[in-house]
């Protein structure tokens, strides 16, 4: 009984440690950000800021570098469309000119086989 008792026990504090430390982690701490010396290389100018201040001007870091990817994304992507209906354009027009030679070698044929008798 004595045993049961401590494993409840252990159980209740292996618990009460995981609430803790997921009450401890936060969302912006799962961030892939830089590393602070990166950041300070690139942003000097928040050499002297706290530690709060200096996270929030990396999220804010964060955060623009991907909407310009973002951005650059959206643009790659237009042009991959124009690209794909280029393609699509010119495939018709192969395509088109497929059948117009096609028609032609099936009109030439009697008249090659006309001309060979003479």
């Amino acid at each position: 009984m004595r045993i049961l008792r401590v494993r409840v026990f252990l159980i209740t504090i292996l618990l009460a440690k995981q609430d803790t430390d997921r009450l401890r982690s936060h969302k912006y701490q799962q961030l892939p950000l830089i590393t602070v010396e990166e950041f300070l290389q690139g942003q000097p100018e928040h050499g002297d800021d706290g530690e709060k201040t200096l996270m929030f001007a990396r999220i804010h870091h964060e955060l623009k570098e991907r909407e310009e990817l973002e951005n650059a994304r959206q643009e790659l992507l237009k042009k991959k469309q124009s690209l794909i209906a280029d393609n699509q354009k010119w495939k018709d027009d192969l395509a088109s000119l497929d059948k117009d030679l096609e028609t032609f070698i099936d009109v030439r044929t009697p008249w090659s086989f006309a001309f060979t008798l003479y």
